[in-house]
């Protein structure tokens, strides 16, 4: 056994974990070196065991992800600016698909593949970068496992929503970025009749109906398996907003072995402090400080916050993170049972903010729920800028 320092996650008869006693070691290790296979230890003989990859040989897969992802650091490393899609879920609203077939149980790709397929092609004809799937809720503590969930249809659900993304994007020069997420389970049990003018005002974490600790963690690993399996170049986590789900999400994405963007939603406090948004005693310091020391943690992003705010965060990030950072915010709130756009942000406009999220520190600029290709349009315009200007300069040196 390798003689690791760990960082020791203490999670003790916690309400969201369940009734068991969970200690999760997220293993410091570089190079060839085996992570401990006892990584996960639960005080409790009648739980499952987990089996955990131990092999340090790279895939095909891995090694075609991670080259893929070197000639993109390439061009950041370059100073060029990265152009992420913008929202899956409001597009589809937009054209006619209703909460049932996204929400409401399995994830539109089951229902409506031609037009999950149509709104990733309308980000790649904007000339984005990276197209992420339409899976940010598609494990089975979101979908509702009731027992009779096979992995086959979870399978299913994951490696077709890559395979759209595929279609789409053609022969395009284009990544495609595995989404998992931290949303919490059958909160909309609690909230269906109320309009949340800022879900920074419920903390959705707390009343989400949780399974135990390795019952999630398997849950992550089932569903980054079956990305992986259907051909994602990367994993994007997001909405990982506090300690406890953070943890697992990201140690189920790191044993892919691919390369993971750790996407980051946060608050900031009347003191100044930059927090995790459901877990205001997990600064982002922290954060950053407990993930980084995986090899295979690429980068973090600032996700699912108003415009106005983004600044803020990109710039805290990027006091501990000298890597990639995405910037990907969203605009208005949802009123059950979709997300609605209110006060829109004119394109124009969200061109003058990615220009500040720009200089903040951003390599990478999207958007998230509300945000759709009319916008990323602009993105790209500023991104062409910026990169021709690059090139230029290239030329002349």
């Amino acid at each position: 056994m390798m003689s690791e320092q760990y960082n020791e996650l203490h999670l003790e008869n916690m309400v969201i974990g369940g009734d068991q006693n969970v200690t999760i070691k997220s293993a410091q290790y570089k190079g060839t070196e085996q992570r401990d296979e006892n990584f996960i230890d639960i005080d409790s003989t009648s739980v499952e065991e987990v089996d955990v990859d131990n092999s340090t040989t790279q895939t095909p897969v891995q090694s075609k992800a991670w080259t893929r992802f070197k000639e993109l650091e390439m061009r950041v490393n370059a100073g060029e600016l990265i152009v992420l899609d913008g929202a899956t879920g409001t597009e589809l609203t937009e054209r006619g698909v209703s909460a049932e077939q996204q929400w409401n149980g399995w994830p539109a790709q089951l229902f409506v593949p031609d037009v999950v397929r149509d709104v990733h092609r309308s980000y790649v004809d904007t000339g984005v970068d990276i197209v992420t799937t339409n899976t940010y809720g598609t494990n089975r503590h979101v979908i509702g496992d009731d027992g009779s969930i096979s992995k086959e249809s979870l399978d299913k659900s994951n490696m077709l929503a890559v395979e759209l993304c595929r279609e789409a994007i053609g022969d395009e020069n284009v990544l495609v970025a595995g989404s998992m997420s931290n949303h919490p389970p059958a909160i909309s049990k609690t909230v269906r009749e109320v309009s949340v003018d800022d879900d920074k005002s419920i903390n959705l974490t707390e009343i989400g109906d949780w399974p135990t600790p390795l019952k999630e963690l398997k849950n992550y690993r089932e569903q980054a398996s079956s990305l992986v399996a259907g051909g994602v170049d990367i994993l994007f986590l997001e909405m990982v907003k506090d300690r406890l789900h953070g943890e697992l999400l990201v140690t189920a994405a790191i044993e892919t072995g691919l390369p993971v963007v750790i996407g980051l939603t946060l608050t900031v406090l009347e003191s100044g402090a930059v927090v995790a948004r459901d877990d205001q005693t997990f600064t982002v310091e922290e954060m950053i400080r407990q993930w980084r020391v995986h090899p295979n943690v690429v980068g973090f992003s600032a996700m699912h916050i108003s415009a106005n705010e983004t600044e803020t965060h990109v710039k805290a990030i990027r006091s501990y993170w000298d890597g990639f950072i995405a910037a990907y915010p969203n605009q208005g709130k949802f009123v059950p049972p979709n997300w609605e756009i209110c006060e829109p942000i004119p394109a124009a406009e969200y061109r003058e903010y990615a220009i500040k999220w720009r200089r903040a520190g951003a390599n990478a600029i999207g958007g998230c729920c509300g945000i759709g290709p009319k916008t990323i349009e602009e993105v790209k315009s500023l991104s062409r800028e910026i990169n021709q200007a690059i090139t230029q300069e290239r030329q002349v040196a």
